[in-house]
């Protein structure tokens, strides 16, 4: 955005030299604020002398840009009481007056190129800073979970709160970090300054320059923030597509992995030190070099060794990624003596709002002795406060009991995440938020003796369509919280299903080399959103019989992930869909 020209009032040529002669002073002093500013001095440009406020009135001033000034171009505004308008100066600043108006309001510009740009007023008072750019467009987009163009003619019947547009902006410029555009020290991206050069331009200039390297319109960009914000406002209705996050669609990808890309990685490694802080931190990949720098600064190469799997280490380690760049990760121990298990995702922010429902968890918790670890669920319910009022916990996965004498609160942690601090007096542990592209929230939660759980909300699921094919890693650990294994092979085919009861069949690789077994599987049970594979004795294609052990597993919608708890030894399981 290049510095202009001062767009101060401008009288008729038949008034001008009098002006001038009479008024020269009071003209620079007028140029000289505006500079200092980069707020256009108001008025009539035909008369050059400021119109009056009325009494009672609605000024609402910025900037419209997008890395470049939007000059000469008309500010539109609805208000939820009055409307106004008003022509951009050769800076791209405007300010008009809504008489007797009232906040909220939505505004447009049209650009020369005829790309409408939107942005919204909200909050209290009569003098308010609106910026119209790309990135209060995407607002918008997240706000409406549709096109802005869509959100401004419904308006004023559709409306947002203040704190439904800070929700709304924090989650793009949280979107634009994890893409490399970082607006987070700005602060609002409607009223920061915006002036020639400086940190909120660059960033919009970066931003335009990120699209076009990536490949990326700002028109599929803001349909994907669009999608997400829409299933924030209604998570059960989640598209659950397996796909990466906007913002992360803007970062290079592998050569060998498209879900694969560039950025920060939130890394969760669970093990028995007691310490959470050892168990969780940030990575940076670099997806071009295929390079990892660990949470302790310390350095490593992934080797392709397959679409979207690695190995890591010598050989000695095993990663695969989900098409919604969830990282599972079989990591050497001890100079490879024994292999723990990690989960990385986008490292992301959220806020305590967001996480407001009610959850259904499947972990693995040590037990009171400390000796071993073995499979738990939990069905939790909690407020826009982030306080449970509602948890039914089930030690044994199936068989549940409603806990009464205590309740968990759960609190931003300044390092990512959010602190579960429970009244019972029990130790904190830790809950980190993903959401991935198909705009469903996957929460991982650590204890610091190593227990660890996976929650996705609460939703009364369906069978799977006959002919559906299932293709995926796995990763087993367990009772000792180690993964003996390589990453195994598991595919399946889904043969009937019954929409009433929700049972179904599949055929399934079975543990003989080239054989396969009819497996029996029924969702929401033992509880909605659940589901049970049957224990029982089958006749493999190899003509041999094999004994199915039962087992329940927990979708995590959207993610490409399915934690797996035997119900009869202590083994985790997760499931990780190939591409």
């Amino acid at each position: 955005m290049g510095a202009q020209d001062c767009a101060c009032p401008i009288p008729k040529v038949e008034l001008m030299n009098t002006y001038l002669k009479n008024h020269r002073k009071i003209l620079a002093a007028c140029c000289a604020v505006a500079m200092a500013t980069l707020t256009a001095c108001g008025g009539d440009p035909e008369v050059g002398t400021a119109t009056p406020t009325p009494p009672g009135s609605l000024v609402l001033s910025g900037t419209a840009a997008t890395g470049s000034v939007i000059a000469g171009s008309m500010v539109e505004t609805k208000c939820a009481v009055g409307s106004g308008n008003a022509t951009t100066g050769s800076d791209g600043n405007y300010t008009l007056t809504v008489a007797s108006g009232a906040l909220p309001c939505v505004l447009r510009v049209t650009a020369g190129s005829g790309t409408v740009w939107h942005s919204v007023a909200a909050g209290t008072g009569t003098s308010v800073t609106a910026h119209i750019t790309p990135v209060t467009h995407l607002v918008i987009a997240y706000l409406a979970g549709s096109d802005p163009a869509d959100y401004y003619s419904s308006f004023p019947s559709a409306t947002a709160s203040a704190s439904e547009v800070s929700v709304a902006a924090a989650s793009v410029v949280d979107a634009l970090r994890s893409g490399g555009i970082d607006l987070s020290a700005l602060g609002s991206v409607f009223s920061a300054p915006l002036l020639p050069g400086n940190a909120y331009d660059q960033a919009l200039e970066a931003f335009e320059a990120t699209l076009v390297s990536s490949g990326v319109s700002f028109g599929q960009f803001g349909q994907w923030v669009a999608e997400s914000g829409a299933a924030s406002r209604n998570p059960i209705a989640a598209v659950g597509t397996v796909s990466l996050p906007a913002g992360m669609r803007l970062q290079p990808a592998a050569s060998n992995c498209a879900a694969l890309r560039s950025g920060t990685y939130r890394v969760i490694t669970p093990d028995r030190s007691g310490q959470l802080a050892s168990q969780t931190g940030l990575i940076t990949i670099d997806a071009n070099t295929l390079s990892v720098t660990y949470k302790d600064g310390d350095t490593g190469t992934l080797v392709p060794n397959g679409e979207c799997r690695y190995l890591n280490d010598g050989g000695a380690e095993d990663v695969v990624v989900s098409q919604a760049g969830v990282i599972a990760w079989r990591y050497a121990v001890d100079g490879g003596a024994t292999h723990g298990f990690a989960i990385a995702f986008p490292e992301q922010h959220h806020t305590v709002a967001e996480l407001a429902g009610t959850w259904n968890q499947l972990g693995f918790e040590r037990n009171d002795a400390g000796t071993a670890y073995s499979p738990n669920a939990a069905t939790i319910t909690f407020n826009a406060s982030g306080v449970s009022s509602a948890l039914s916990y089930c030690a044994a996965v199936k068989t549940c009991v409603e806990v009464t004498s205590s309740t968990i609160t759960r609190v931003v942690n300044s390092s990512g995440g959010f602190t579960n601090t429970s009244s019972d007096g029990n130790d904190p542990d830790w809950t980190f938020a993903y959401r991935a592209g198909g705009g469903e929230l996957m929460l991982v939660s650590l204890a610091g003796n190593g227990s660890f759980s996976y929650a996705t909300r609460q939703r009364t699921n369906v069978p799977a369509t006959v002919g559906t094919v299932s293709d995926g890693w796995t990763i087993s650990v367990n009772g000792q919280l180690q993964v003996p294994g390589a990453p195994g092979r598991s595919t399946n085919t889904i043969l009937s299903s019954d929409s009433v009861t929700g049972a179904y069949t599949r055929q399934a690789t079975a543990t003989a080399v080239g054989a396969t077994r009819i497996e029996s599987l029924a969702v929401n049970n033992p509880r909605a959103g659940y589901t049970l594979r049957s224990a029982e004795s089958v006749l493999n294609s190899a003509g041999a019989f094999e004994t199915v052990s039962e087992l329940v597993f927990l979708g995590m919608r959207g993610m490409g992930v399915t934690p797996v708890a035997f119900t009869t030894f202590p083994q985790f399981t997760i499931s990780v869909a190939r591409p």
